[in-house]
């Protein structure tokens, strides 16, 4: 990375003075940011959004950022390839090696100044910029459903509810399908944007990860104004709503 690059930061910083400081140094570093308040708003807004690199606060109530960096790396692709940097007070031997064995970088210590926020920024090798095609490719390789997030919400909840949720979700994936196809078809871009969030909420909650993302990626389009060519999805929205519906039978067969 060389000094001039402009990145999209996600900042995770419980402390509000502290995350307005870091988010001036940066903009002054030519860099853009999004200011998460803890673990768990940091893992939201990178399921929202792209980014280049996550900094991130070990120290926050709630999810902390061992944890918050653990569901980032487990969300999907993205993921798994955008550098994640520690930032902390105190700099412990303990947190420095829980870092290394988990693969984030750093830490580096507060207070945050332009000098260590740019050493620090040198020093880290960006993922290359995604084509089309590489989305595609990483997309598609998702599993259709996580029988582990299946499993998980039958141990949490009454197995009968679960079995119950996913009939409903079976008997909704392919009307909620044809409706965003349809909208994506007239260029109602905001039923479109409404529809994709809807449909990528609920796949994500019932583990259903390959739907998630192509609903997601339709949303963060739709969302950001970035519709040219958008139908050009809508093959591989079909292709894996039909995917769902049968691992959904699958399901309830087994």
């Amino acid at each position: 990375m060389t000094p001039q690059a402009s990145l999209r930061i996600l900042l995770a910083e419980d402390d509000p003075i502290n995350g307005e400081v870091a988010a001036a140094l940066l903009g002054r570093m030519g860099h853009s940011v999004s200011l998460a308040a803890d673990g768990l708003a940091a893992v939201d807004l990178f399921a929202q959004g792209e980014f280049d690199l996550v900094l991130m606060d070990l120290q926050m109530p709630g999810l902390d950022g061992f944890e918050a960096f653990e569901r980032i790396r487990a969300s999907g692709p993205a993921g798994s390839r955008v550098p994640v940097l520690a930032i902390t007070a105190s700099l412990r031997d303990a947190e420095c090696e829980a870092c290394r064995n988990i693969g984030m970088i750093g830490p580096i210590a507060k207070p945050l100044g332009m000098k260590s926020l740019a050493a620090a920024l040198a020093g880290i090798a960006m993922a290359p910029p995604k084509t089309e095609r590489d989305e595609m490719a990483e997309g598609l390789a998702l599993a259709v459903v996580d029988l582990g997030t299946i499993a998980d919400l039958r141990r949490d909840i009454d197995p009968e509810m679960v079995d119950e949720i996913l009939d409903a979700f079976a008997a909704e994936v392919g009307p909620r399908t044809s409706g965003l196809l349809a909208a994506i078809g007239t260029g109602d871009w905001e039923q479109a944007n409404q529809r994709s969030h809807s449909l990528k909420g609920a796949s994500s909650n019932l583990g259903f990860r390959r739907m998630a993302w192509i609903a997601g990626l339709i949303h963060h389009r739709c969302r950001n104004n970035q519709t040219d060519g958008l139908d050009s999805l809508c093959p591989a929205l079909e292709r894996i709503s039909d995917e769902t519906i049968a691992a959904l039978k699958a399901l309830r067969t087994a």
